[in-house]
């Protein structure tokens, strides 16, 4: 076997994907994962600031929406997480029933 064929093979991972230095795969996944973590980190901002906007005087007259939407949001979330595995890599956060 010639000595590039054989570097080759080396580097390969799981299923012929080549693998980054240290033994990890990059590539397409690590990318999309990225962007998954990106956007759950949105949805967790967009989830702060219902709750944030829940605690001031000038939103209770849109109290009952705000509460919905929260609702809906942590609904989305844990499907979000449950849907793309990542319950292990993002650390929950436990959310305050006391919001509601």
């Amino acid at each position: 076997m010639k000595t590039c064929q054989k570097r080759t093979r080396q580097r390969m991972g799981h299923r012929g994907r080549r693998m980054r230095r240290g033994g990890r795969p990059g590539g397409p996944e690590t990318f999309r994962l990225g962007r998954a973590l990106s956007f759950f980190e949105q949805l967790e901002t967009k989830r702060q600031t219902i709750v944030d906007q829940l605690d001031r005087p000038e939103f209770e007259t849109i109290r009952p929406t705000l509460v919905g939407e929260l609702k809906a949001l942590d609904e989305m979330i844990d499907a979000y997480v449950q849907h793309f595995e990542l319950s292990s890599i993002v650390s929950e956060v436990p959310h305050d029933e006391g919001d509601e």
